[in-house]
């Protein structure tokens, strides 16, 4: 039996495909449900996964021909790819560069976020995270609900911000960075590109590249693989 279409549409929302057909593109698939101005046109991903002609109720379509169905000039797009492994979660965005796509920012409508802050693309704010004054965010990224991001604070690109994150004011973090649910960064630290901050972890020292730190106060606890980058579990 085929899957019930979703038909309705906004007059202003903004036609966009979603690119992926993991958790994380449900999990966004459940927030864009009730959000007007977002149209999900349809759903595409890699031939790989592609064996039915629906995801969630909406169209799916195969990722090789998906310009020539939805061209870029009409359609921005959602990029997904696997939250788990964050170089992963870059190869998908850049595919989606590569064929010409410029990526829409989703911003809930729950989400606090200052006017005087400024995104890259195919960036991911969920309800309840506060967004600082003259933050500054490159592309791909993500910040789950109840996180705060304290003013002038800058993220890289492809860093996961989880769920009841405080970073202090003046925080850089690097690219493809994981911050674990609940830690705290203490003021002006600097996290270098590929780093890994566990759950609960409280920050008081700059973090350098393809580092792991855990604990309170956070001790440095290993090195991240550089053939591998950051990979947790539950890909």
């Amino acid at each position: 039996m085929q899957q019930e279409e979703k038909t309705t549409i906004s007059a202003n929302a903004e036609p966009i495909v979603i690119y992926g057909t993991c958790n994380w593109a449900r999990v966004l698939l459940d927030e864009l449900s009730t959000d007007s101005r977002y149209h999900v046109a349809g759903i595409t991903c890699d031939a790989e996964y592609y064996h039915e002609e629906h995801f969630c109720g909406y169209p799916l379509y195969p990722f090789h021909a998906i310009e020539t169905i939805f061209p870029p000039e009409k359609f921005r797009m959602l990029v997904c790819g696997i939250y788990a492994s964050p170089r992963e979660r870059n190869a998908y965005y850049q595919r989606a560069k590569q064929k010409n796509y410029i990526c829409a920012n989703f911003i809930s409508r729950n989400a606090n976020v200052s006017p005087s802050v400024i995104f890259g693309e195919n960036n991911f704010i969920f309800g309840g995270a506060y967004i600082d004054a003259m933050c500054r965010f490159g592309n791909n990224n993500i910040v789950r609900p109840n996180s705060y991001i304290g003013h002038e604070s800058v993220v890289g690109n492809t860093v996961f911000i989880a769920p009841g994150c405080n970073i202090a004011g003046k925080c850089t973090i690097g690219d493809l960075s994981m911050i674990g649910i609940g830690a705290t960064l203490i003021g002006k630290l600097v996290i270098g590109r590929e780093v890994l901050i566990g759950a609960g972890a409280l920050m008081l020292e700059d973090a350098p590249p393809l580092s792991k730190y855990l604990g309170v106060p956070a001790k440095r606890s290993g090195e991240i693989d550089p053939d591998c980058g950051i990979l947790m579990e539950g890909k």
